[in-house]
């Protein structure tokens, strides 16, 4: 870097004194770190350059220009930033060094940046000049033309006496468009430029307008209030007055009076008509009536009846003011189809005499004649059904049906096909009618051709042609259809394209002599609803429909596939052609494997018909469930199982579905199947014979002793129950235990546990019992009463109950607790393992979403009971829940449970549930086990009775004795009679069978 000579080093000392005090210290702070890299002669002209280290590295040039230096910087600042500041100051060293040999003291530097004292100015000086003095730097350009704008409001204030949006626009920094409107800035021309800031501040404040930043930050404010208060309170008090004055005026002013409207249909056009409150007869509403009617219901105060506010929601369009419409606007054909086809507005529209419309129950046709002799000219024209003429029309209004209307009929017609024939025949030319387009023409009015032309008349049938293609993208990641929609005749011509929902048609040759062609496209309105159907979108770049081809792209194209009417010519290329094709045929056969201890994995095995398919898209057909798969130049393709009616009932007696298959084995138990036909007629013989006898052996091997401690015998059907527990147990299974209340669930459980506790891998655990709160007294007497040997602890109510669990743990064999207690101890029931869980009453776990269910999942044991007198069948949710407590998993994810068990779409959905729970749940019914039940008189019911239940019983029958002797009539006899038979009964069901007693609870809860 060369020297600065002395002008320089003077002029960049200047420019480090306009630069403001926290920039200078903080560029001071970035010299002294040594940021400063690369510093170096501009070779653009006289000036220096370097890089700064900041953030980022930064390019920093300070320019001298006409003995000034200014600093340009690549930060978001961009000029006279710290940046540059620690560049100047890095140039001012250099040069000091250079011109001193000694090393330059501290104080220099800190010399440098110091602030030079403010000058003294006077009253008169620009505002450019006091804002720079202010900020201690140079303005920004921003800036700079911000004050000078407010030097020129000051300086053409003085000479113009007014002001301008446009005149504010450099300070406010917002485009006015003309910006000629004038403004208020000050009451009274400022004294001094700066005053005429003060009052420009105080205007931008107000109004809340923009302003170069820093302007705003050196004002002071307590100058500006003081200069505009007084001024600025003097405006609010006259705007004040003039509202109050307004609303004074508005009170004692009467509320208007409703007026009604209606709508006269004159020679030239449609008049809006009021009746004011008090007037005898409609008269016009001027334009000015118009206008104030208008501004009322922007503001929701129209006063107009209910029947008029109907016909100005229907006349006013919202932006035109005037109260008259000539037939000829567009508009007024919209306006009228709405007061004569809507009901209500009979009496409000009305004819040139005033009177309401008559509607003729005359139709008008169209009559076509022709005349002349060499030059033919045809007459088409609107005539009662007796041919003669209607009467002259007002208007005509074309629709389904067209109206006619007069000055006071209304009569209906055909289409007009855009004919005007309000004045009465009109004339075409033989040379224009007897063309295509005119054959077109009378089609659209319904007019058969004349005999003239009846016979020249050759009709061409235009027909809708769809082809679609596969087509990779540039990139060849991704495919799409294309897809192109053209009219043909039957011989395969091109006559119109579709593109962008409108047809695109060449001119049509001209008909041959002594021929005229009709051209029937009746077929093409069948287009748009089948682009709809489609889902394409339309590429202006290569001027055709496209769409993506998703993952169900194939299965929705299939669908659109059949909506195709006959009249409509699909051209597909092979690959989509395949989704045509007949599925391909699959013969079920099924091939199992052992899985370990009675479980067997049950597979897939297909016979296909196509000999052309690999193994291993075979394998993908299986998979996908149906459902296509692409098989790369093949096309798609997708199984159909050749499965009768009695077929797929046979594979829901094995718990499964064909639409599930897949080629992920399914595991299933030997008890699932064994016996079934599916399997005896599906399976290799031999593979069938060694299930079977594997389910023989399962059921005989599982039949224990009664367990030395029970203190009970057991009828037969709870002798099975109990081996049916035991089963479970050997098995590693969980399970439900579904008899019927009253059937002895508890003792059939209470013999169970005992005989896992005599089992030589007894852990010396406890088990825990689950139970409603009316049951836990329940399970502690069946305990005492059948097995005397466990010893039973009902848990203890409220904050003790965790205390009394720690201790139960060690010091019970059966811990007893209610579902409240499940969820509140949650996480200090599931802290350790259980020998064994069983809830009783396991319907509280029904809602998998409920605290209960998820507290009872988390619980840990070897063995898992479930114990429920309500019937299993009456929600797949319950079932499905209460199987996530006994055998978490066996029946899949609660969302594919739902879909492959839901009987409304699937009459086998129960048979494939029930086949699939059957090794896990137990269920009997009082009608199944009758006769293992015995007779019982009352006093076998007193006799096993408690004291307390049979002081209780006694009570109640003592009470009904006493109150037949007080029945008087044989008709209270019955009533009476009846209610305490009833009572009666219920309290013998709750005494022999306090199950009861629970459910009642669980109901009440």
């Amino acid at each position: 870097m060369t020297d600065l000579s002395e002008e320089q080093h003077n002029a960049l000392q200047q420019y480090l004194d306009s630069i403001d005090e926290q920039t200078g210290k903080r560029g001071l702070r970035y010299f002294e770190q040594a940021k400063v890299k690369h510093l170096e002669n501009d070779k653009q002209g006289a000036g220096v350059r370097a890089e700064v280290t900041g953030t980022k590295r930064y390019r920093v040039t300070l320019h001298f220009v006409e003995g000034e230096w200014d600093g340009e910087c690549s930060c978001p600042m961009e000029f006279d930033c710290k940046h540059c500041v620690a560049v100047a100051l890095q140039a001012l060293a250099l040069g000091e060094k250079e011109a001193t040999a000694a090393k330059p003291e501290p104080p220099v530097v800190a010399q440098v940046v110091a602030r030079r004292e403010r000058p003294q100015r006077s009253a008169e000086a620009a505002v450019v000049v006091l804002m720079a003095d202010r900020l201690g730097r140079k303005l920004s350009l921003e800036e700079k033309r911000a004050a000078d704008a407010v030097d020129k409001l000051y300086q053409s204030h003085r000479h113009g006496r007014y002001i301008t949006e446009m005149m504010l626009e450099p300070i406010t920094r917002i485009r006015t468009g003309w910006g000629w409107n004038s403004v208020q800035v000050w009451p009274q021309e400022p004294r001094t430029p700066w005053e005429a800031w003060l009052y420009v501040a105080g205007y931008l404040r107000q109004r809340k307008h923009a302003c170069p930043p820093a302007l705003l930050a050196v004002t002071d404010w307590t100058e500006v209030e003081a200069l505009t208060a007084e001024w600025e309170r003097q405006q609010s008090v006259e705007r004040w007055g003039t509202y109050l004055q307004d609303l004074a005026v508005r009170a004692e002013s009467a509320p208007p009076e409703t007026a009604s409207l209606r709508v006269r249909l004159e020679e030239k056009g449609v008049q809006l008509e009021w009746q004011k409150a008090g007037a005898a007869q409609f008269v016009s509403i001027k334009v000015n009536a118009f206008a104030r009617l208008a501004s009322s219901a922007q503001q929701g105060q129209l006063p107009l009846d209910e029947p008029s506010l109907a016909v100005w929601r229907v006349f006013y369009t919202g932006y035109d003011s005037r109260p008259f419409r000539d037939y000829t606007e567009p508009d007024t054909a919209r306006v009228l189809n709405q007061f004569f086809r809507l009901p209500g507005f009979e009496d409000r529209v009305v004819g040139p005499l005033g009177t309401p419309f008559i509607r003729a129950t005359d139709r008008l046709q169209w009559h076509l004649d022709s005349t002349g002799d060499k030059k033919i000219d045809y007459r088409i024209a609107l005539v009662l059904p007796d041919g003669s003429a209607p009467p002259p029309a007002l208007t005509i209004i074309d629709g389904t049906p067209s109206l006619y209307i007069t000055a006071d009929t209304i009569f209906e017609g055909p289409p007009l096909g855009r004919l005007s024939p309000a004045q009465g025949a009109i004339t075409v030319p033989a040379e224009a009618l007897e063309t295509s387009d005119g054959l077109t023409l009378l089609e659209r009015i319904g007019v058969p051709p004349p005999p003239r032309i009846a016979s020249r008349v050759r009709t061409v049938r235009w027909r809708a042609v769809f082809r679609c293609a596969v087509k990779k993208d540039g990139f060849g990641s991704s495919e799409r259809m294309i897809l192109n929609v053209t009219a043909e005749d039957t011989a395969g011509k091109v006559l119109a394209k579709y593109l962008r929902e409108t047809w695109s048609a060449p001119a049509l040759k001209a008909d041959a002599a002594g021929t005229l062609t009709r051209h029937d496209r009746s077929a093409l309105s069948l287009v748009p609803g089948l682009m709809e159907g489609l889902r394409v979108n339309w590429d202006p770049y290569d001027s055709q429909w496209h769409r993506q081809m998703g993952k169900n792209f194939a299965a929705q194209f299939t669908e659109w596939l059949a909506t195709v009417p006959e009249g409509v010519t699909l051209e597909l290329d092979p690959l989509l052609d395949s989704l045509r094709g007949a599925p391909i045929a699959a013969q079920v056969k099924l091939e199992v494997e052992e899985a370990g201890v009675d479980w067997f994995d049950l597979r897939v095995a297909l016979g296909v018909e196509d000999t052309t398919l690999t193994p291993e898209e075979i394998r993908m057909l299986l998979d996908a469930r149906g459902g296509f798969v692409r098989l790369g130049e093949k096309g798609w393709r997708r199984l159909q199982f050749q499965l009768s009616e009695d077929d797929e009932k046979q594979l829901a007696d094995l718990g499964l579905n064909a639409r599930d298959f897949s080629s992920e084995p399914q595991r299933l138990h030997a008890l699932q199947l064994a016996g079934k036909k599916a399997a005896r007629r599906m399976l290799p013989e031999p593979q069938a014979l060694a299930i079977e006898r594997r389910a023989s052996e399962i059921q005989t091997r599982v039949m224990p002793e009664l367990p030395a401690g029970l203190r009970a015998e057991l009828r037969p059907y709870q002798l099975e129950g109990f081996h049916f527990l035991a089963y479970l147990s050997t098995n590693h299974f969980g399970g439900i235990l579904a008899d019927d209340m009253g059937l002895g669930k508890t003792v059939q459980a209470l013999a169970w546990l005992l005989w896992l506790r005599s089992l030589p891998d007894f852990a010396g655990r406890a088990t825990l019992v689950v139970c409603p709160k009316s049951v836990t007294d329940n399970w502690l007497s069946e305990g005492a009463k059948f097995a005397p040997g466990l010893r039973v602890k009902v848990l203890a109510k409220g904050p003790a109950a965790e205390a009394d669990l720690k201790a139960a743990r060690t010091g019970a064999d059966l811990v007893v607790l209610n579902y409240a207690q499940l969820r509140s101890l949650e996480k200090a029931l599931t802290s350790a393992p259980w020998h064994a869980v069983i809830l009783d009453e396991a319907q509280y776990i029904k809602n998998p979403d409920s605290q209960s269910a998820k507290a009872a999942w988390a619980l840990r044991a070897e063995h898992r009971l479930a114990l429920s007198g309500t019937p299993i069948e009456n929600r797949l949710l319950d079932l499905w829940s209460i199987m996530g407590f006994a055998m978490p998993g066996v029946l899949g994810k609660r969302n594919a449970f739902a879909k492959s068990f839901d009987q409304r779409s699937d009459p086998f959905a129960r048979t494939r549930l029930a086949a699939r729970v059957r090794p896990f749940v137990l269920r009997r019914t009082k009608g199944e086990v009758a006769k293992d039940l015995p007779e019982r008189t009352e006093e076998d019911l007193l006799c096993e009775l408690d004291g307390e239940q049979a002081t209780l019983y006694r009570a109640e029958l003592k009470r009904a004795r006493a109150a037949l002797l007080n029945i008087k009539t044989s008709k209270e006899l019955d009533k009476k009679r009846f209610n305490i038979l009833t009572s009666l009964l219920r309290l013998r069901q709750i005494c022999c069978h306090p199950a009861l007693v629970s459910d009642k609870a669980a109901n009440a809860e």
